[in-house]
């Protein structure tokens, strides 16, 4: 009797384990693919008939919206904070085929992909969006978040095109993008503890708090940083710029520390419609570490560096630009001394033997050989 009742016991155990496990969930050993044909009577996420095989799709699912579809608005009426295992837009686009997923915040394990290609492919998700393991974006078409908590997870952006993070960042995750793909961010990082790595394209900045996060941002070799400005904004944060930026396109000099106007938007005194007004100022505040020289871009804004300047290297203001660039907490006199800096004009020399067309200065000097 006393193995029999040993045996029930293990048996019962084991069935009572098996339960658990399936409460829990079980996402990569039971995940299916479900897939968006919003052939309901709303843009509900849960309602079955807006998925393909009529079946609403459960926590670690992996959640596929293709081009071409009806109801592109979708509402996540799932329950806030819904675990899926990844998402993906896909397909060759031939009408509007713009995903907007709003709604109740949802969480992802292993990763985004936006393969969508064709126009009118760029993707939105507002609901807020929470890393729940360390994965990777990886974009052929733009991708764009509203707020997005890393938790404690890493998180790679991989690509070729435009991504945009229009509110907060949170957490403690390192965020590293590579290719050359440009990252916007436009809300209030000061809340992220996590670093900011930038291995490619370019790192635009539109919050005055935006590079805040006080695990710092690396702007590394072949990527650059773009402080988008309107009106005079202060940025804050600590900063590294290292290597060279991205490779000029014929005369195009991208530099790796720029200023430009942002799109502003108004009229009156301060604005043009499109355009900041070229009078007004940039001012960085935080921490800047130079690990190589680095070229600067002031457009036709001053940029002033007010917080401390290490690294023994030197800040050139590309030539043409007329900005000025201000100094004024350097520790490197050799290199960057304080003081305010002036690009020098270019100067192109043309033969007079090229047959007749139009040149266009801006500003630079023209010389005729």
């Amino acid at each position: 009797m006393k193995k029999i009742d040993r045996l029930t016991s293990f048996i019962t155990a084991f069935v009572i384990s098996m339960s658990s496990l399936l409460v829990l969930g079980m996402p990569h050993a039971f995940a299916a693919t479900r897939t968006w044909d919003g052939g309901g009577s709303d843009n509900n996420m849960n309602t079955a008939a807006n998925w393909s095989t009529d079946v609403a799709p459960i926590a670690g699912d992996d959640l596929v919206f293709p081009a071409n579809q009806p109801r592109l608005t979708i509402n996540n009426n799932f329950t806030n904070g819904t675990s899926f295992n990844s998402i993906v837009f896909s397909g060759a686009a031939t009408q509007n085929s713009r995903y907007t997923i709003t709604g109740n915040g949802l969480t992802v394990v292993g990763g985004i992909t936006n393969s969508m290609t064709g126009s009118q492919t760029s993707q939105t998700i507002f609901a807020n969006l929470t890393l729940g393991g360390t994965q990777t974006f990886t974009l052929g078409s733009s991708l764009g978040f509203g707020a997005l908590n890393l938790s404690s997870y890493d998180l790679t952006i991989s690509g070729s095109t435009n991504v945009e993070i229009t509110s907060s960042l949170s957490g403690s995750g390192l965020i590293t993008k590579q290719g050359t793909s440009t990252l916007s961010l436009d809300g209030d990082n000061s809340g992220y503890s996590g670093a900011i790595n930038i291995l490619g394209g370019t790192l635009y900045a539109v919050d005055p708090n935006s590079l805040a996060n006080t695990g710092g941002t690396t702007i590394a070799a072949g990527a650059a940083l773009n402080l988008s400005s309107c009106d005079t904004p202060t940025f804050n944060g600590n900063i590294t710029l290292t290597g060279a930026s991205i490779p000029p396109i014929a005369d195009v000099i991208t530099p790796k520390l720029n200023i430009t106007n942002g799109g502003c938007f108004g009229g009156g005194a301060d604005e043009e419609v499109g355009t900041a007004s070229n009078d007004k100022s940039v001012t960085f505040t935080g921490n800047i570490t130079l690990g190589s020289d680095v070229t600067v871009g002031t457009s036709s804004k001053d940029l002033t560096l007010t917080g401390a300047l290490s690294g023994a290297y030197s800040l050139n203001l590309i030539e043409g630009w007329s900005g000025k660039l201000i100094v004024s907490g350097s520790s490197n006199s050799t290199k960057t001394a304080n003081g305010t800096y002036t690009a020098a004009p270019i100067v192109k020399t043309l033969s007079n033997s090229l047959p007749s067309t139009s040149l266009e200065v801006n500003y630079g000097v023209v010389t005729l050989d």
